[in-house]
C-alpha cells in the first residue's frame, strides 16, 4: 500500500472520532505519527499515532496537540 493510500485511508478514519475529514489536513510527522490540523483554524490540531502492521492501517491514539 502507498503512503498517499495509506493517509487516505487515515484520514477518512477521523469520521470515527466525530471529525470531518474534509476539514483537516494530515502531515507526516514519521513513520507512526501524524499531525493533523484544521483547515481554517491552524491553531486547532491534533497528534495521531498509528499502527500500520495490520492489513489496513488504523489509528491507536488521537490527542489533542493545541486549541
Amino acid at each position: 500500500m502507498t503512503k498517499t493510500n495509506s493517509l487516505q485511508i487515515l484520514k477518512n478514519q477521523l469520521k470515527h472520532f466525530g471529525l470531518n475529514p474534509n476539514e483537516w489536513t494530515m502531515t507526516p510527522q514519521d513513520s507512526r505519527r501524524c499531525l493533523i490540523t484544521h483547515r481554517t483554524d491552524k491553531e486547532l490540531s491534533f497528534l495521531g499515532y498509528t499502527n500500520l502492521r495490520k492489513p489496513r492501517p488504523e489509528w491507536t491514539t488521537l490527542a489533542l496537540r493545541s486549541l
